[in-house]
C-alpha cells in the first residue's frame, strides 16, 4: 500500500447503492450435469436443506476460541453485523463489509467509484496518475432502439463459481431479478422496482390491457427480460439509466430448481412466496472471495474460496468480529485482531499515537491510513410521528420538527469537535462534502441547515458568537412551537396541539456506550426544551444497532442518530422516494424510513436517474436537498474520517492494495497476506 494514498478526498459520490440482483436458471438434470469442481475429480451434488442443518450441527460443536495464526487474518468491524444474505443484506457498513465476502455483483467499480464495464475483458483506469487495471464478472454494454427504448446487455465470463463448485450462469442473474421484483419482496434492493423496466409494471400487477381488444390479459414474466445466451442476458427499460449493478446469487441454492424453466415463465419459486429463500437466511452463499461458516454471537467465520475467480485467498481462514464495545484497537495491540476501519475519534487517535513507540499514528504496532468517510452522520425524525394532526406535510407539522432541528443544530459544532477534533467537521446538507454533488460554501444559496425562523430571516451566521446563536435558535424554537399550534404563554409551552404531544423520544445508538458524536447537543437541546415545557427522553444505553432499525422500521421511534453509507453519486431514491402520486390519492405510498412523502422531490429523483450531466445533477439535487431539510426530518451532522489501523507486526502492508474513500482494503482482499 503506497502512503502516499493516506487521505482522499473522492470527487464523487453516489447514492445508488449497487442495485440488486438478477440470478438464474436451468433444469434439475442441467444443472447437476454443470455441477462442476474445477481441477478436481468430483461427482455431482445437489446443495438441500439437509446440507445447511448439518453444517450448522457441525458447527456448534467447534472450538470458540479465536486462534490468530498465520493462515487465519482476523479483522474487526465498528458494529455489529446483521444480515449478509444477497436479498436481505444489513444497511450499515458492517454489513457491506462482510456482504463482500461472500457475494459478486455483475460490475466492479473503480477508486472513484465509477463502474467497470468491461470486466470480464479488463479495464484500466488512471487515478492520481497511476494506472490500475480492474476486472469483474461481466461486460455491460448499452444501446437504444429504434422505439425509443434502452438495451443492457450483460455478458458473463463462463468460468465463474460459486463456493459450493456450481457455475453461476445467466440463469442465476435472472432468478435473483424475478426475486427482488416480485411484489412481496422488500429487502435491500427493493428500490429496483422504481426502474422502468420494459412490462415490470404488468407483471408485478399480474395482468395487462390488450391495446386491440381492451380485455385484461395475464403476465406471467417481465417482457424486458431476456435469457440471451447461456451466459447472457438483457434487460430493456423505456428510460436511460446512468448505471445498472445487481448482486448474483445461486438458484440452485436460494431457489427450487423443479419450479425454474425459463422458457415457459419458471423462475425458481412461486411468486408471491419467497419463504423458500427465507431458509438460507442464516447460511448465506455465494462467489465471492471467502465461503461463510457460521455467525457465533456476532463474530462471523469463513474458509478461503477455493474457486474464487480472481484467486483463491492467501489467508485460508477469515474470521469478523462485529464490535460492541469498540475495544477493537485494544485486540490489535494485544494481536488478537489483525486489521480494524475505525471512525477515528479524537480518543482513537490518542491511543494509536500512544500504542506506537514513536508517538504517531504509523510506527512499530500498528500502521494507520486516514481517508474521508464515505458517508455521514445524521440526526432524523419520522414525518408520521412528529407531526400535527394528520397530515404530515403541513406547514404546522413540519414547524414542529423545525423547532427540534433548530436546537439540535446550533450545538452542532461544539459536539462534534468535542467528540472527533480534527478528524470531522460538521455538515450542512444531506451529502458528504466530499461528494462531487455536494454544496460549498460560497454557492448559490448555501447556508447552516436550520438557521433561520419561522419567518425565513436567518439567525446566525458562521461569525456569530456561540453565545449569541443559541439565545437566537431557542427563541426561533419556540417560535416554531407557536407556529405549529402549541399554546405559549410567558415564554413556555402549556398544551399541545391535536396528533402533537409535549413529549418525545430520541434513540442514540453508540455501540452500547451513550458516549456519540452528537450526544452533548441532544443534551443540551434536551435542557432548552425543558425549559419551554417539552420533554425530550433519550433512549440510550444498551440499544444495538438491530434495536434502533427494527425500531424504526416498525415507526416505534420520533427521533434517531444514524449514519448513511453513500458510493460515488447521490442516489436519493433509497431514503427519501415515496411514489406519491398527486393524479391519485388513494394510490399506495412507498415507506422511506423518515416517512417523507413529496410528489416534487418524487420528480427531482426521477429526474436525477436519467442523466450523467454533472452541472445539470448538482442544480437537482441541491433542490432535493432543499425539500428534505424544509420537511425537518433530517439535520445533516458530521462528515469524519475513517482510519483503517493495521497490525504492523503480522501483516504483510506490501499485499494491500492502494486505498480510497471508495475502494476499500478488502476489495483485494485475496491478495492480502500475513508475515
Amino acid at each position: 500500500m503506497k502512503k502516499t494514498v493516506n487521505k482522499i478526498k473522492a470527487a464523487s459520490l453516489v447514492l445508488a447503492m449497487c442495485i440488486a440482483s438478477l440470478t438464474g436458471c436451468g433444469k434439475e438434470e442441467k444443472r447437476e450435469k454443470e455441477f462442476y469442481r474445477p481441477d478436481k475429480e468430483t461427482e455431482a451434488a445437489t446443495v438441500t436443506d439437509a446440507t445447511v442443518t448439518d453444517a450448522k450441527t457441525e458447527e456448534s460443536t467447534e472450538e470458540e476460541v479465536i486462534v490468530n495464526d498465520s493462515n487465519t487474518l482476523v479483522v474487526s468491524l465498528d458494529g455489529i453485523v446483521i444480515n449478509i444474505t444477497p436479498f436481505f443484506r444489513g444497511e450499515s457498513v458492517y454489513d457491506f463489509e462482510a456482504f463482500d465476502m461472500v457475494n459478486v455483483c455483475l460490475l466492479e467499480s473503480d477508486r472513484e467509484d465509477q463502474y467497470i464495464t468491461m470486466g470480464k475483458t479488463g479495464e484500466t483506469r488512471n487515478y492520481n496518475g497511476t494506472d490500475y487495471t480492474y476486472y469483474g464478472i461481466a461486460d455491460m454494454t448499452t444501446s437504444q432502439n429504434d422505439d425509443g427504448t434502452y438495451n443492457y446487455n450483460f455478458d458473463l465470463r463462463d468460468d465463474i463459481y460459486f463456493s459450493d463448485g456450481e457455475r453461476l450462469t445467466a440463469d442465476d442473474a435472472i432468478f435473483s431479478l424475478y426475486v427482488i421484483l416480485d411484489p412481496s419482496y422488500d429487502g435491500y434492493y427493493s428500490y429496483l422496482k422504481g426502474r422502468k423496466i420494459k412490462g415490470l409494471d404488468e407483471y408485478i400487477n399480474g395482468k395487462s390491457v390488450n391495446e386491440e381488444s381492451g380485455n385484461e390479459e395475464p403476465v406471467a414474466s417481465i417482457e424486458g427480460i431476456k435469457k440471451t445466451g447461456d451466459f447472457s442476458f438483457c434487460i430493456t427499460t423505456t428510460v436511460n439509466y446512468s448505471n445498472f449493478n445487481f448482486v448474483v446469487a445461486p438458484l440452485h441454492y436460494y431457489g427450487d430448481l423443479s419450479k425454474y424453466d425459463y422458457d415457459n415463465n419458471s423462475f425458481g419459486f412461486d411468486k408471491g412466496d419467497l419463504s423458500k429463500i427465507h431458509e438460507k437466511d442464516s447460511m448465506p452463499l455465494g462467489a465471492g472471495p471467502y465461503e461463510f461458516i457460521k455467525d457465533d454471537n456476532g463474530t462471523f467465520y469463513f474458509k478461503a474460496n477455493e474457486y474464487y475467480y480472481k484467486g483463491v485467498p492467501k489467508c485460508e481462514k477469515l474470521i469478523m468480529i462485529g464490535e460492541r464495545e469498540g475495544f477493537y484497537l485494544d485486540k490489535i495491540y494485544d494481536g488478537i485482531t489483525d486489521i480494524a476501519k475505525t471512525n477515528y475519534s479524537l480518543e482513537e487517535k490518542n491511543s494509536i499515537e500512544a500504542a506506537n513507540s514513536n508517538g504517531e499514528i504509523t510506527g512499530d504496532k500498528v500502521t494507520t491510513f486516514t481517508e474521508d468517510n464515505m458517508g455521514y452522520g445524521y440526526l432524523s425524525m419520522s414525518a408520521n410521528r412528529v407531526k400535527v394532526g394528520e397530515d404530515r406535510a403541513s406547514v404546522e407539522s413540519k414547524n414542529l420538527r423545525k423547532a427540534f432541528m433548530t436546537l439540535f443544530s446550533v450545538y452542532r459544532d461544539e459536539s462534534v469537535d468535542a467528540y472527533y477534533g480534527d478528524t470531522a467537521h460538521v455538515i450542512n446538507y444531506p451529502v458528504p462534502d466530499s461528494s462531487w454533488a455536494a454544496p460549498q460554501k460560497g454557492d448559490v444559496g448555501y447556508e447552516i441547515a436550520y438557521s433561520r425562523d419561522v419567518n425565513n430571516n436567518v439567525l446566525y451566521d458562521e461569525n456569530t458568537p456561540q453565545e449569541e446563536r443559541v439565545a437566537a435558535a431557542k427563541t426561533a424554537s419556540l417560535g416554531y412551537l407557536e407556529a405549529a399550534g402549541y399554546v405559549v404563554e410567558n415564554g413556555k409551552v402549556v398544551s399541545a396541539p391535536e396528533g402533537a404531544s409535549m413529549e418525545y423520544e430520541i434513540w442514540i445508538y453508540a455501540g452500547g456506550s451513550i458516549y456519540h458524536p452528537l450526544y452533548n447537543a441532544i443534551i443540551n437541546a434536551q435542557n432548552d426544551l425543558a425549559e419551554m415545557g417539552i420533554s425530550l427522553v433519550i433512549v440510550d444505553g444498551d440499544v444495538t444497532g438491530e434495536d434502533l432499525w427494527t425500531a424504526i422500521n416498525e415507526e416505534r421511534v420520533d427521533m434517531w442518530c444514524g449514519g448513511w453509507y453513500t458510493l460515488s453519486s447521490p442516489n436519493m431514491r433509497n431514503e427519501y422516494y415515496s411514489g406519491i402520486n398527486p393524479e391519485d390519492p388513494e394510490a399506495e405510498i412507498i415507506k422511506n424510513h423518515m416517512c417523507i412523502a413529496d410528489a416534487e422531490l418524487d420528480k427531482l429523483i426521477i429526474e436525477s436517474e436519467k442523466s450523467s450531466d454533472r452541472d445539470y445533477l448538482k442544480t437537482v439535487y441541491k433542490k432535493s436537498y432543499d425539500i428534505v431539510l424544509d420537511w425537518g426530518v433530517e439535520l445533516p451532522a458530521y462528515q469524519r474520517m475513517n482510519a483503517l489501523v493495521i497490525s504492523t507486526e503480522r501483516v504483510n502492508l506490501d499485499t494491500l492494495p492502494d486505498v480510497t474513500p471508495y475502494y476499500e482494503w478488502y476489495r483485494e482482499i485475496e491478495k492480502v497476506e500475513k508475515k
